[in-house]
C-alpha cells in the first residue's frame, strides 16, 4: 500500500507539471514564440512515466483516472513527451537533496556552473 501511496503523489506531481508546461507553452504562443515540437517531461518514477504513456489501469490506479488522461491527451496531441531518468543523473537532485561535495560538482558541471578562481 506504501508503494502505491507514493507512485500516486508521484503521478499526481507529474500531472502538476504538465499543468505548468502548458501554462508556459500558451505564454511562450502569446509571445509569438511557437513551440513545434513536445516538451520533454523528464521523471525518476518509473511507475508514473508507465502510467502515463500506457495507460495502465487496475483497481488501485482508477482514483488517479482524471490525472491519466489529461496527461495522456497531452503525450498522444504531441505536447508532452515523456522520458525515464535515473535519480543519480536527475539534475533537480541538486535542489531538492543533500550531495556529497563529489555528487554537488558533477551535477555543477552538468548546469554549466563554473567556479571563476579555477578557471584559467
Amino acid at each position: 500500500m506504501r508503494e502505491f501511496l507514493a507512485s500516486k503523489v508521484e503521478y499526481r506531481v507529474v500531472a502538476d507539471s504538465v499543468s505548468e508546461i502548458l501554462w508556459i507553452r500558451e505564454l511562450l504562443h502569446s509571445l509569438g514564440i511557437d513551440g513545434t515540437h513536445a516538451t520533454m517531461l523528464l521523471s525518476d518514477s518509473l511507475s508514473a512515466i508507465q502510467l502515463a504513456d500506457y495507460l495502465v489501469f487496475h483497481e488501485r490506479t482508477k482514483r488517479v483516472g482524471n490525472d491519466c488522461h489529461f496527461i495522456r491527451d497531452e503525450i498522444i496531441q504531441g505536447t508532452i513527451a515523456t522520458k525515464h531518468v535515473s535519480t543519480k543523473t536527475h539534475l533537480v537532485d541538486i535542489l531538492t537533496l543533500a550531495l556529497g561535495k563529489k555528487e554537488f560538482n558533477v551535477f555543477l558541471l552538468k548546469l554549466g556552473v563554473y567556479n571563476l578562481h579555477t578557471l584559467s
